[in-house]
């Protein structure tokens, strides 16, 4: 065993020695880490899958190592992001890739396999992408895991012309907004609170709807976010359930406008005058004792859009809308970050970098009033 830098010096690679599973003696290297520790990750998950008994050969297919890595991954990932993996997997990579060897995968063919997401399955740039980010973490576990070159690294999604010049991130503006919610009020008003919320707080629509009234603290005027909505198959069937926040990070309180802390101080006169009233009822459902499903609060809100005279956006994009609306008023990314529960500001960057730019023209106009 041996971990060490590549011939370049800029990367590292691991090189061991093992028996396959037809008891050939064999070496496995992978070169192109970033870090030591990344290597002797790599390493030691490699030689753990040994002692599982995962098949070791280049002869793998895509549809054989889909059904070694689904397997391998049901354990540690929540439902939901299990189900959505094992979706991408069934609808879109294995009806594409599923007969090929893991080691015929190349450039080429990942070209062809976004037009076909893209022509042929309609779907949008940044699902796309998701997809091919799911196909090239597979890939990176067969790198691990069989013997297959490493390859991963040098997939990349193409740069389609008739697609890059449409942003996938969508937003509305003040102005708009206020037509929505104006909107809204006159189509529903339960549906016209959330839209609220959501433009006014940021919130993840399953961290909106998991909201009790534990979670408010009235007197500091903050949401304390701890739980989020989620849901489980149970008996082939999908069941809602409360989950941990997204991440870490997501665990977060976030202080309420005055609008906000109006529309939940309503609600909780109103739930509080009820005869067997609990702090852990659920703010925003007729039930109380059990959270609103996503599924019809997205009803109602199609519903709103439908008849808005608006660009149709998604719930989600309320939660972009409020980002927008934060830079635009001059708040620092790191505050933004904080507030949105990222795992640090390179992720809001990342994001909402196309936020920033409307805001040089203020910049400049401080430096020359400085300079000059």
């Amino acid at each position: 065993m041996a971990i060490k830098k590549t011939t370049n010096k800029s990367t590292w690679e691991f090189c061991t020695r093992y028996t396959d599973i037809r008891g050939v003696r064999k070496q496995k290297r992978l070169r192109g880490f970033s870090t030591k520790r990344e290597a002797q990750e790599a390493e030691r998950d490699f030689l753990n899958s040994l002692n599982y008994g995962v098949l070791h050969t280049t002869d793998i297919t895509v549809d054989e190592l889909a059904k070694i890595y689904l397997e391998s991954r049901q354990s540690d990932l929540k439902t939901t992001t299990y189900y959505y993996l094992e979706s991408a997997l069934k609808r879109y990579i294995l009806p594409f890739f599923g007969r090929l060897k893991v080691s015929e995968i190349n450039q080429i063919r990942v070209n062809k396999f976004h037009n076909f997401l893209l022509d042929e399955q309609n779907l949008s740039l940044a699902t796309a992408k998701l997809t091919h980010s799911r196909l090239i973490t597979m890939l990176k576990y067969a790198e691990t895991h069989c013997d297959i070159p490493r390859i991963s690294h040098k997939l990349k999604p193409p740069k389609r012309a008739d697609l890059i010049t449409s942003s996938e991130l969508k937003f509305y503006t003040k102005d708009q907004m206020d037509k929505l919610l104006s909107h809204a009020e006159s189509t529903d008003k339960f549906i016209a609170d959330i839209i609220k919320l959501l433009y006014h707080t940021g919130l993840r629509i399953g961290e909106l709807l998991a909201l009790t009234y534990n979670h408010i603290d009235f007197e500091n005027n903050k949401i304390i976010v701890r739980q989020n909505l989620g849901y489980t198959r149970v008996n082939g069937s999908f069941q809602d359930v409360i989950i941990p926040p997204k991440n870490k990070s997501s665990i977060r309180e976030i202080v309420m406008t005055k609008e906000t802390a109006t529309t939940i101080q309503r609600y909780y006169q109103i739930d509080k005058s009820v005869i067997g009233f609990q702090k852990e009822w659920f703010i925003f459902s007729t039930h109380k004792e059990t959270p609103t499903r996503y599924h019809k609060v997205l009803r109602y809100f199609n519903k709103v859009m439908q008849t808005s005279n608006l660009p149709k956006i998604t719930m989600h994009d309320l939660r972009h809308s409020h980002a927008s609306l934060l830079i635009n008023a001059g708040a620092d990314p790191l505050l933004v970050s904080s507030r949105l529960g990222h795992t640090d500001v390179t992720t809001t960057l990342n994001i909402y970098s196309h936020f920033f730019p409307e805001r040089e023209n203020t910049i400049i106009t401080i430096l020359d009033e400085y300079l000059g």
